[in-house]
C-alpha cells in the first residue's frame, strides 16, 4: 500500500509525482456482455481471467453504467460526465465536437503518460478531426497490438492503454455447442425459451470467453516483464448483452454490470466484494487523481463521478459511504428512424437499496425496438398482442419501481401499489435533485437539443471509412 499512500499524498498536497510512481493502467472493456462471470456465480460460461482479478483484486457488487448504448457509454466513461451532461456525444451515433468534452486520456497524455488504444474506441460516431480521445491507435490482433504498444512506450514512461474488444458484440459466428452447455444456460422468463435462443446465447458465451482470453494473455505479457506489480488493471463491460430488456434499456440487465479490479500489493484487504454503489464516471476522477493531475485544472468540463481510491484503500470496509448508497443512469436517442422526427426515448433511473425507480419522460413514445437492443428473428415475430411482446416493445408508464431483490428480471411494477408510494416519491424526489444539481436540461427548465442533434447516418460507409483511416493511421 506505501505506493497508493504516497500517490494520494502527492495528490493531495499538489506535490508532483515521480514517472516511476504513477501506475499503468490496462483497461479492458468487452462490449455487450452482461453481468456474467463465474464470480457472480454463472455457470455456463467460464470466465478464469476476470475470476482471477477479482480474487486478487475487488470484486464489484453494484457496479452501473452511465447510459446502456455503446457511444454514449464510452462518452461518459472518457469525459465521467452522465450522458444527460454531455450534449451531442450523450447520444448514439453522433459526432464529437472538435473542442468540447476533453477526454481523461487525452489529459493522461499530456501530462506524461504514453496512451494507445486497441478495437473499439468511442464508437459509433464521427470522431472530431485532429484529436486522439483514446490515444494512439494500434489494430490487428488484439494481443498482438497490446505487445507491440509495449514495445513503444518510452522508457520511464507510465502508461493507459484501452482495450475494447468487439466481443460479445453481435454478428456471432454459429459455433458448435455441447447438449450439456445449452441445456445450462439460465434465460429470463420474458423470452421464450427456444434451440435457436440458445444457440444464440452460447455463442454470445463463446464471445465472453474469447474477451476474457485476451485479457488474460495481456496480464501474462505484463508478467513476463515485470510491469503487472505497477499496473492497475480494470475489466468490466460498457452494458448488458445484445437482446430485449438488456441492451439499449433502462432495467437492471442492462445497466448493472461486471465489474472487477487488481493493482498488486496496492488494494485493501484483496479478493473482497464491494458492496458499494459504482458508476463509469467514476472511472476519469480515479485514474486522474492516481496520476496526481487535478482536473480542475487541465482544461477538462467539470466531473460528476467520484474517485474509487476510497474503495481502494479501504473505506467501504469501515461502514457505508454516503455518497456511494445509489446509483443513477438513464437514456437518451439510442437509435435513429424508430420513433416519430427521430426522437429518442428520454428516461432517468435511480438504483437504491432492493429497489429501482426509472422514471419515462416521454411515455407516449415507443420505449425500444429490436434494432435498439439486439436480437434473433424470434423476437421480430412476436404477437403484438402477447404478454411477450408487451414486456419487450410495449408502452411504458411514467413511473416504474421494483424490488430488483425479489424481482431482478423487473417485471411487477410497484409504481401503483399504495405500500410503495412514498418510498417512490423519496426515490424520485433524490433522482430529479441529483439530476438537477448536475444541470439536466429536461430538469431544469434549459433547452433540450437531445433530438435535434444531426446523426451519423448512413453508419455502414461511415463506419468504412474511419475502418480504412484507423488502418493508415495505425501505431504497428
Amino acid at each position: 500500500m506505501t505506493r497508493f499512500i504516497a500517490l494520494m499524498i502527492c495528490f493531495a498536497t499538489g506535490v508532483a509525482t515521480a514517472e516511476s510512481d504513477r501506475p499503468n493502467i490496462l483497461f479492458a472493456f468487452a462490449d455487450d456482455w452482461g453481468r456474467h462471470a463465474g464470480a457472480y456465480g454463472t455457470d455456463w460460461l467460464k470466465t478464469p481471467t476476470f475470476d482471477r482479478v477479482a480474487e486478487k483484486g475487488i470484486l464489484f457488487d453494484q457496479a452501473y453504467t452511465a447510459v446502456a448504448k455503446c457511444a454514449p457509454c464510452r462518452a461518459s466513461v472518457l469525459t465521467g460526465r452522465y450522458p444527460w451532461q454531455n450534449e451531442e456525444v450523450g447520444n448514439h451515433l453522433a459526432y464529437w465536437p472538435k473542442d468540447k468534452f476533453q477526454t481523461y486520456i487525452e489529459t493522461l497524455v499530456k501530462n506524461g503518460y504514453y496512451a494507445a488504444r486497441v478495437g473499439k474506441g468511442w464508437s459509433p460516431g464521427q470522431l472530431p478531426e485532429g484529436r486522439k480521445l483514446c490515444g494512439e491507435i494500434y489494430t490487428g490482433s488484439y494481443v498482438e497490438a497490446f505487445e507491440a504498444f509495449l514495445d513503444d512506450v518510452p522508457e520511464g514512461k507510465p502508461f493507459h492503454f484501452w482495450f475494447c474488444s468487439s466481443d460479445p458484440h453481435r454478428g456471432y459466428k454459429k459455433q458448435k455447442h455441447t447438449a450439456k452447455r445449452l441445456a445450462q444456460i439460465d434465460l429470463p422468463s420474458y423470452w421464450e425459451d427456444t434451440p435457436a435462443l440458445r444457440q444464440d446465447v452460447a455463442d454470445y458465451a463463446f464471445e465472453v470467453e474469447r474477451f476474457d482470453s485476451d485479457t488474460g494473455k495481456m496480464i501474462q505479457l505484463l508478467e513476463e516483464r515485470g510491469l503487472l506489480e505497477n499496473t492497475l488493471i480494470i475489466m468490466s463491460s460498457d452494458h448488458g448483452m445484445p437482446f430485449p430488456r438488456a441492451k439499449g434499456d433502462t432495467y437492471m440487465a442492462g445497466n448493472h454490470v461486471p465489474l472487477s479490479i487488481m493493482w498488486k500489493g496496492q488494494l485493501k484487504n484483496p479478493g473482497r466484494t464491494c458492496t458499494a454503489y459504482v458508476n463509469f464516471v467514476d472511472i476519469a476522477p480515479t485514474l486522474l487523481e492516481l496520476a496526481g493531475v487535478d482536473p480542475k485544472t487541465t482544461g477538462m468540463d467539470s466531473l460528476s463521478g467520484r474517485s474509487w481510491t476510497e474503495i481502494f484503500r479501504g473505506d467501504d470496509l469501515k461502514g457505508s459511504i454516503p455518497e456511494r448508497a445509489f446509483a443513477l443512469y438513464g437514456r437518451e436517442r439510442h437509435d435513429v428512424n424508430i420513433r416519430p422526427d427521430n426522437r429518442g426515448y428520454p428516461s432517468r433511473a435511480i438504483r437504491k437499496g432492493k429497489y429501482l425507480y426509472i422514471n419515462n419522460l416521454a411515455p407516449d413514445l415507443p420505449p425500444t425496438a429490436l434494432k435498439e437492443s439486439g436480437g434473433i428473428a424470434q423476437f421480430k415475430k412476436l404477437d403484438e398482442n402477447s404478454n411477450e411482446w408487451k414486456l419487450l416493445y410495449g408502452s411504458r408508464p411514467a413511473d416504474e419501481f421494483y424490488n430488483v431483490e425479489e424481482d431482478p428480471e423487473c417485471v411487477n411494477n410497484l409504481a401503483s401499489n399504495p405500500e410503495y408510494s412514498r418510498l417512490m416519491k423519496s426515490m424520485r424526489s433524490t433522482l430529479h435533485d441529483q439530476l438537477r444539481e448536475q444541470n439536466d436540461p429536461r430538469m431544469t427548465g434549459g433547452e433540450v437539443l437531445f433530438d435535434t442533434y444531426p446523426a451519423t447516418v448512413p453508419w455502414k460507409e461511415i463506419h468504412q471509412a474511419r475502418v480504412q483511416w484507423e488502418k493508415e493511421n495505425s501505431k504497428n
